[in-house]
Parts: structure tokens; sequence; C-alpha cells
């Protein structure tokens, strides 16, 4: 499907008020967008909090888990971190997120994977991947739309570690940052800006142990009968 016709298509049952699902790849380039109850035709599970199309249980019967991963070499790390520096001391960015894809083994199925992982969000899309997701990038209530950066983790088991991670001035300025761009973001839509809440602390359980997060919530106003437009409010 053509970015284009995902928008008209969003437009099109926003402005009918009909539910839908949607999955946006990075690139643009091969949008996905079903009405709410046909995700399952279309091979797409979803857990979001409490609205989720999956009806059956984790199989218990699943084996224990395990899972090994294979990073990065250390110096392809040094070498993309390195370029990373070079171009934001030349001003080309303002912020940016190095990562890499980690080869991993396990002895789970991606169905075993989604039925098993504890997360905010999850999704299976066929054969293709599973995900699970403590973020809640965008929210849309009561004719406010929220987004939620999230930048700062730490092993929570460490001495003070929640003011460790406060107190830390790179994570500050980091911060202010992804806050005064999602901010910008977001005025490309809405108006009336408000920071609701800044740097607030969040405990997630990972497969390797707990760790402590800090995010912000932001919220701006939409228009009413946003839902007309909400392809195009997406897109941007």
């Amino acid at each position: 499907m053509l970015f284009d016709t995902f928008i008209t298509q969003a437009n099109q049952w926003g402005a009918l008020r009909q539910p839908f699902f949607f999955l946006i790849d990075f690139e643009k380039k091969k949008p996905i967008i079903c009405k709410l109850d046909e995700a399952q035709k279309c091979g797409i599970f979803f857990q979001i909090f409490s609205l989720s199309n999956v009806n059956e249980a984790a199989d218990l019967r699943a084996p224990p888990f395990s899972l090994h991963k294979f990073p990065l070499p250390e110096a392809d790390y040094r070498h993309g971190f390195d370029l990373v520096q070079q171009e934001l001391q030349k001003g080309n960015s303002y912020l940016l997120n190095l990562t890499y894809a980690t080869e991993i083994q396990t002895n789970y199925t991606l169905p075993q994977l989604f039925q098993h992982s504890q997360a905010k969000y999850k999704l299976l899309y066929g054969n293709e991947f599973v995900c699970f997701s403590p973020e809640s990038f965008v929210q849309i209530q009561d004719n406010r739309i929220f987004t939620y950066p999230m930048k700062g983790t730490i092993d929570a088991t460490l001495p003070e570690a929640e003011l460790q991670r406060l107190n830390s001035q790179k994570e500050q300025w980091e911060h202010y940052t992804i806050v005064d761009l999602m901010r910008n973001d977001l005025a490309m839509v809405a108006e009336n800006i408000e920071v609701k809440r800044f740097r607030y602390v969040e405990r997630i359980e990972t497969e390797s142990g707990a760790i402590l997060q800090t995010s912000s919530e932001i919220c701006r106003e939409l228009a009413e009968n946003w839902q007309d437009h909400v392809g195009t409010i997406l897109a941007r």
C-alpha cells in the first residue's frame, strides 16, 4: 500500500468513526491499515492495555525460556559512535539514537514470545515479527493529543539509582532536547502546548532484570472533528 493511500483510507474511516488498526514502518514504505475487527484476518494479533483481539491464554506447557544474544563487536559500535559525535559537534543533529540490529537465538516461537511477554503494547504480525514495548508514543483522548518521550534508563538495583539518573547532567540535557523536539512535532497538528509531567520515573521489568526509566508527558489540543483528518495527523 502506498503511504498516500494509507492516509486517504485513515481519513475516510476516521470521518465514519470506524475503529481501525494501523501499522507504519519507519520508512513509510509498507503501511498497514485494516478495520479493528478484521485485524486477525490480516495476520495481526495485538494487546494494548486491556484492548486485545487474542482470546487464548498463554501456553503453560511452554518450556523454560532461553535467550542468547550476539551483540555487535565493540569496535564496530565505537566506529558508529564516533561518527555520531562528529555530526553532533558539527551541528548536523540535535539528538540521535544509535542502534544496531542484534542477532538472538531463543527456543520460543514468535507466537510464544507474544503470549509470554509482559508489556503495555504487544504485537504479533504473522511470521514477520513480534514486538512488545512499555512506551506510549502517541495517545489521543478527549480532543487532546499526548506524547511521552522516554530518555534515560538505569539498572534499578544500583545504589540510589533514581537519584543517579535524575541528577545526571547528561541525562537532563538529553531529556530537555527530546521534550523540545516533541513539543515542536505536536505543534504541527495541535495547539496550546502543555508539559504536564517532566522527567517522571517508572520501573520496568525486563528479561535481564528491572530498570528505571525517565519520561515526560506532553499535551496539545486538537481541533474539533480531528477524526476526519486522523490519517493526515498521523502522517505529520
